[in-house]
């Protein structure tokens, strides 16, 4: 059985952010790839479309805004993931029992953006905690497998305290045992009450445990937003047969998902144009993802290979008309994106890169919940992430104590790091 979770990011509707209208003038990637998979034949119930945080869920202006500044509303996106995930596992193993089926594995795909591939993140973490409280005390007849896409993970302010909790100041349901009494009739009593137990201990939902076979981070190197630090969660347990990969990609946040105004900002340019530098980005990200959700076997609807035509892209997904870039186009595209800000400079003037190594970077979290040194501006993803670990002089102290670590190692073993390969569309 396989199941499929898309999860939209801040203030960002499915249903609108997959038209063809506004800043995303070829759609968001989320959107898209989540309503082709949706609308595919006989899949769609096994598909979970949620839109992000903020306004994108409707309700009244406060619990927007909350939703917007602090991801308020996380939470019950979790748990509905965690729900469809269950709830299959249920239907799979009655099915079992009566004979009624042979299928033994459950393999479930996430992709999310923003908020909603830090969602994506800690659901991963739950679900695969409540499954293998389940298996203390049921033969596990059914083996999970966890793949997750997130395009620039950030918990941004608010839910970077991950260490309350799940790291939501959410009014409406301050400890997250509350939600867990739901499954008593499911799960039985004692299961439940371990599940408590372990969610009333500090949590660090960063880290991916061994259901989660695959991970794949996209990860914009030159945002500068305050509050858009980004997550690179750890591996833990066994990572044979584990994969873990991380991408930098040239541009903002935004433009990473297909953004298509100049250097992510919030107006067109004077003709109306995209801009062809985060075109030719934003082709490269849908073309790599595509190709690792054919690898997973994924169906989607006929129209989705209309969309990757209108890329340039064919079925077998190769580059049909390569945009002709430069180096100099690519670098002076990168160094705006460098001053855009998502929140307006005049209320934030720190934002900029050009007030000086205060913000002449941009804070990554590295397999924990404290911001790592900045990610340079003329450091790529893979020198980055060799670079070594220590952020302050008592991290220094202490690997001269225990031993130096790069930060790619602080992550664990089999996490690839690969810079973008601007003449070939892809990655190293």
């Amino acid at each position: 059985m396989k199941l499929h979770v898309f999860y939209n990011g801040t203030d960002s509707n499915y249903e609108r952010d997959f038209r063809e209208e506004g800043r995303f003038i070829h759609g968001e990637i989320v959107s898209r790839f989540g309503k082709y998979a949706k609308d595919a034949d006989g899949q769609i119930n096994n598909v979970l479309r949620i839109n992000g945080v903020g306004g994108s869920k409707g309700g009244n202006t406060v619990s927007s805004g909350l939703g917007t500044a602090f991801g308020v509303q996380m939470r019950s996106d979790v748990q509905a993931i965690v729900t469809f995930v269950m709830n299959t596992r249920t239907t799979m193993e009655a099915a079992l029992e009566h004979g009624h089926s042979h299928d033994t594995e459950l393999v479930v795909t996430m992709m999310g953006w923003s908020r909603g591939g830090i969602g994506c993140i800690y659901a991963a973490h739950m679900v695969s905690k409540v499954w293998t409280e389940l298996d203390k005390f049921d033969r596990p007849s059914i083996t999970l497998d966890i793949k997750v896409v997130a395009m620039d993970p950030v918990s941004g302010l608010g839910t970077n305290v991950r260490a309350l909790d799940m790291g939501w100041l959410d009014l409406a349901a301050m400890s997250a045992v509350t939600w867990l009494s739901s499954y008593t009739h499911q799960f039985g009593e004692t299961v439940v009450k371990n599940l408590k137990l372990l969610n009333s201990k500090l949590v660090n939902w960063w880290e991916l445990p061994e259901h989660v076979t695959e991970y794949h981070g996209f990860y914009a190197h030159d945002e500068r937003s305050v509050g858009f630090a980004t997550t690179m969660p750890s591996m833990t347990g066994l990572v044979n047969n584990r994969s873990f990969h991380l991408y930098g990609v040239p541009g903002t946040h935004s433009t990473l998902v297909g953004n298509l105004y100049p250097y992510g900002g919030g107006k067109a340019a004077e003709d109306g144009a995209p801009s062809q530098v985060g075109l030719h980005i934003y082709r490269s990200v849908v073309r790599k993802v595509a190709k690792l959700m054919h690898g997973w076997h994924v169906e989607f609807h006929a129209d989705y290979v209309g969309w990757l035509q209108s890329l340039n892209i064919n079925e077998n997904l190769t580059i049909a008309v390569p945009h002709e870039i430069t180096l100099e186009a690519l670098a002076h595209y990168k160094s705006q994106a460098q001053l855009v800000s998502i929140v307006p400079s005049f209320l934030n003037p720190l934002n900029q890169k050009d007030v000086g190594p205060l913000t002449d970077g941009r804070g990554v979290y590295i397999g924990g919940n404290k911001q790592d040194r900045k990610w340079r501006p003329a450091s790529s993803l893979t020198q980055f992430m060799n670079e070594s670990n220590s952020k302050s002089a008592v991290d220094t102290m202490w690997q001269w104590i225990v031993g130096s670590e790069t930060k790619l190692e602080k992550l664990g073993s089999h996490i690839q790091a690969h810079d973008y390969n601007f003449a070939v569309s892809d990655w190293d």
